[in-house]
Formats: structure tokens, C-alpha cells, sequence
């Protein structure tokens, strides 16, 4: 008899975050600021209030912010 593996969970839960490019790195932002007009404070998950800015091309190859990369990580479960 073959048993399947277990299906591997990529996203263990609702993914409550994006990225965004603000203030010379990637930060990762509360889906709920998603629709937060250019120029208005959002907050980051690292606990910074910065404000939203538009984004060229070369923007979103900026550094990941450190703070919000772990945090994101241990959400979906990549770190402990």
C-alpha cells in the first residue's frame, strides 16, 4: 500500500501583510493599509510610521528591512 505525503503548508494562515518600498527599504505593511492614499502614515510591522510613497521599478529592489523579514518569516512559519 502507497500512502501520499502530507501536503506541505506554504502559508499556514492568511497572509495579513505585503511589501512596500518606503523610506530607502522594503517594509512589510498591514493588508489593511493597502488602499492608504501616497503621503499618508502607514505603519510597518518593524513599528515604524512612515509614509507611503510611489514606487518606480527601481524602488522594489531595495533592501528587505531586517525587523520586517523576521517578523514576516515566523508568520508563515519559516522561522520559529
Amino acid at each position: 500500500m502507497h500512502l501520499d505525503p502530507p501536503k506541505a503548508v506554504i502559508f499556514p494562515e492568511p497572509r495579513t501583510f505585503f511589501w512596500w518600498p518606503i523610506d530607502g527599504q522594503r517594509h512589510a505593511v498591514r493588508i489593511r493599509y493597502q488602499d492608504l492614499p501616497y503621503g499618508e502614515l502607514v505603519g510597518t510591522l518593524c513599528g515604524k510610521q512612515l509614509k507611503r510613497a510611489s514606487a518606480g521599478d527601481l524602488e522594489w529592489l531595495w533592501s528587505t528591512c531586517p525587523a520586517c523579514w523576521t517578523i514576516t518569516a515566523a508568520r508563515v512559519g519559516l522561522r520559529a
